[in-house]
């Protein structure tokens, strides 16, 4: 990040070298563009958030973790809407088993994002989500919730 122009720039060798010395020999693994693939835009679910001052880190640009409450919101809308095959009403009554967010892209106050969301087609409780801006996806994400009809995980 140039802290001038709060604009994001490739890594500078030296900096590359030393993360090297650092991990010493361990790999690196970059996740994957996690819902491309899934999304062929029809049959999904879309809401659009307005991103607020308040999402803003020091840079002025939208904090990573914020991406998580736009995505919780669209499936909250979601299942509300009965949009889900198994998950209904309320989302908060389910567990979340897993969930994975991959940041590709920056936003600001003010922006306006489309979220859009689908089930996976052979489990239900396999939730995908991308978050746009202005047509260009800038956020993917996964969740997988525990299954409501099973008593115990144990």
């Amino acid at each position: 990040m140039n802290p001038k122009t709060r604009k994001s720039e490739p890594f500078s060798n030296e900096l590359k070298q030393r993360v090297a010395e650092i991990l010493n020999g361990c790999q690196m693994k970059i996740p994957p563009k996690l819902a491309q693939g899934i999304f062929d835009r029809n049959g999904l679910y879309c809401c659009t958030i307005v991103v607020k001052n308040i999402d803003m880190d020091f840079n002025n640009h939208t904090t990573n973790v914020t991406y998580f409450d736009y995505v919780l919101e669209c499936a909250a809308q979601a299942a509300a809407s009965g949009h889900y095959t198994k998950l209904k009403g309320d989302i908060c009554g389910y567990c979340v088993k897993m969930a994975s967010l991959v940041y590709a892209g920056e936003s600001r106050a003010g922006d306006e994002l489309l979220v859009m969301t689908c089930e996976d087609p052979s489990n239900p409780l396999l939730l995908y989500f991308s978050v746009a801006k202005e047509n260009r996806d800038i956020s993917h994400a996964v969740l997988e919730y525990y299954d409501p009809h099973i008593e115990s995980n144990l």
